[in-house]
């Protein structure tokens, strides 16, 4: 019995290595990373939905993403992502032969920030001390912001409930050094900033027709990289 407890070890710890060995291929990483426990640190994904559900948790869809996240200063490339706004998880697809549920929301204790395709994402301390995943626009004294959450209804169609999500929505703060400042509109936009220069960046929103609680990302980061030459 003793005999063929150790070969039945053996065979597990073989197989074990061996799913390891493939993870390391077919998901592209470095085989320095292998299955490093600061990245591979969270929990089971287990919040699926009815299938009679209206809508997502996601902030875009279900599709995962490639992107990147850095954990205690480490970067991590070539991952597969997903941001679960209702939530407010960080979501690892990987590879694992030995398992059908391999999603995992990955620990925010150590992480620093993410990014999905061209967005870019980082846990913000605020005043209020929460700590808080924003989508991060610009680099430099100014920064802007994006806060996204979902909400869920119940709905009904002949009487019968079924659960429906809303779009995402976004809170907008211009970051100033630690400070905060929220936004909704263009005029809260120009009066967070010193009034040295809220001449100069009327100016340029007015040139270039921008509306604040409208223009998309592109628009935004070229507006808030302006801002920042005027310091």
């Amino acid at each position: 019995m003793k005999l063929l407890s150790t070969v039945t070890l053996s065979v597990f710890l073989f197989l074990t290595l061996e799913s390891i060995s493939a993870q390391e291929v077919n998901t592209g990483f470095d085989k320095i990373y292998g299955l490093d426990p600061k990245l591979y640190n969270g929990e089971i994904y287990k919040y699926f939905l009815r299938s009679d559900t209206k809508g997502n948790q996601y902030l875009a869809g279900p599709g995962f993403t490639e992107g990147s996240v850095i954990i205690k200063g480490v970067t991590y490339d070539h991952l597969q992502l997903n941001y679960d706004v209702f939530n407010q998880l960080v979501l690892l697809k990987y590879d694992n032969p030995l398992s059908t549920n391999n999603i995992i929301s990955l620990s925010k204790a150590w992480l620093v920030g993410f990014s999905m395709g061209t967005a870019n994402f980082e846990m913000i301390r605020f005043q209020d001390t929460s700590l808080r995943i924003c989508q991060v626009l610009g680099k430099g004294k100014f920064r802007l912001l994006y806060y996204w959450t979902k909400e869920q209804k119940i709905d009904f169609y002949y009487y019968t409930p079924f659960y429906v999500f809303l779009p995402p929505k976004k809170e907008m703060f211009l970051e100033i050094g630690s400070e905060h400042r929220k936004f909704r509109n263009n005029r809260n936009f120009l009066s967070a900033f010193d009034p040295s220069i809220q001449v100069s960046i009327k100016k340029y929103m007015r040139l270039n027709k921008i509306d604040t609680k409208k223009a998309d990302d592109k628009t935004m980061l070229e507006l808030i990289t302006f801002c920042n030459t005027l310091y």
